[in-house]
């Protein structure tokens, strides 16, 4: 066979190197092509695509400012009955809910200790006392001496002091109550032993119930001028958060140094039979209330002091600084100057300045 000579082979070698590079060069060349394109596509997308917005329209009218706290509902008079003398407890004839009047028996002690003790000092004051009803004949006739007289009644009213005491002692053994008012929590049961640090049963007038608010020190001179006058409402959500209206009584002359706050105590009005001491509350106190405002609601307003407004013309958006100084917790007032603008609600927290939109509730806004 003929051999092909070394010329040839180092042609046909160096075409199919050519060939290979032609085609890499057009592989690139349409990978390229093909990218550019799709980016191209992608960019036009991605321009032709508005970014959806909800705008609302400035509102109109009351705007109060408010300051809100949470608190409890607590009897205004409320007492915890202790007894003044230990021993087995007889009886305790109320239970909780029971409605009672000043007066009213409570509970009883076992008397038989004090009723032995009382025995003797009145045998003993008895016996003192008859002593010294003859001395004092007998001193007022000079039959007796100074000494003698004053010896014996010395002796006559230490023995009245401990009948007394023993009296006052015996009549512990009978618990009253104070106050009128309803038992609020029953301590214990008959049968225990009791002493002076044990309680028996709390009592609460549930007729007149007071909020005990702790507000911060920056409204106390507020809450001095406005006393009188400020509205204070409660709901209550245990009642499905009905609402009630409170009265301010008295404001405490210091500030706790502690808390750096200042106790407000608030009356209940109106009628209070669903109510009972103890309830959660939120407390509102009107601080201030103006009647013809025009005010956004606060879902309006980015990091505290940027607005977003829509031009329905354009369908852009623009960026409006704005630090709201009159407010309440859910609204914030706006000059009147800005009453027909379209603000942005929702949408408006990664929007650039004169950014392209689709305002998705324009009727709705314009109404």
């Amino acid at each position: 066979m003929e051999q092909r000579t070394d010329p040839e082979n180092k042609k046909r070698h160096s075409l199919g190197i050519d060939f290979k590079l032609i085609l890499t060069l057009l592989i690139i060349a349409l990978f390229i092509f093909v990218w550019f394109k799709s980016n191209q596509e992608e960019q036009f997308v991605i321009k032709s695509i508005k970014t959806p917005v909800r705008v609302i329209s400035p509102e109109k009218g009351p705007l109060n400012r408010t300051f809100r706290l949470s608190g409890y509902l607590e009897a205004k008079s409320m007492v915890t009955i202790l007894p003044r003398i230990s021993g087995v407890l007889l009886s305790l004839s109320v239970d909780m809910g029971d409605r009672i009047k000043a007066g009213d028996l409570l509970a009883e002690i076992d008397a038989s200790t004090y009723q032995l003790q009382l025995e003797q000092a009145k045998a003993a004051f008895l016996a003192s006392k008859s002593t010294f009803d003859r001395i004092s004949q007998l001193y007022a006739s000079n039959a007796a001496t100074r000494q003698t007289y004053e010896e014996v009644k010395a002796h006559y009213d230490a023995m009245k002091a401990q009948y007394d005491l023993a009296e006052l002692q015996y009549s512990y053994t009978r618990v009253v109550s104070p106050i009128d008012g309803v038992v609020l929590v029953k301590h214990t049961t008959p049968g225990a032993l009791v002493a002076p640090q044990v309680p028996l049963v709390t009592l609460g007038n549930t007729d007149t119930l007071v909020i005990k608010a702790q507000v911060p020190e920056r409204y106390y001179y507020v809450f001095l001028e406005k006393k009188d006058s400020m509205k204070v409402s409660i709901s209550i959500p245990a009642l499905e958060n009905r609402e009630f209206e409170a009265k301010i009584e008295r404001i405490a002359p210091y500030i706790a140094p502690e808390t750096k706050n200042f106790e407000v105590q608030c009356t209940l009005l109106g009628s209070t039979t669903l109510v009972r001491p103890g309830m959660f509350l939120f407390l509102t106190f009107v601080l201030e209330e103006r009647e013809q405002t025009t005010y956004l609601p606060f879902s309006t307003l980015v990091t505290g002091n940027t607005l977003w407004y829509a031009d329905p013309e354009t369908e852009r958006a623009h960026k409006l600084e704005f630090q709201p100084i009159y407010y309440n917790a859910t609204y914030f007032q706006i000059p009147e100057e800005y009453k027909d603008y379209l603000f942005i609600e929702e949408g408006q927290h990664f929007l650039r300045d004169a950014q392209e939109i689709r305002i998705i509730n324009l009727d709705q806004a314009e109404r």
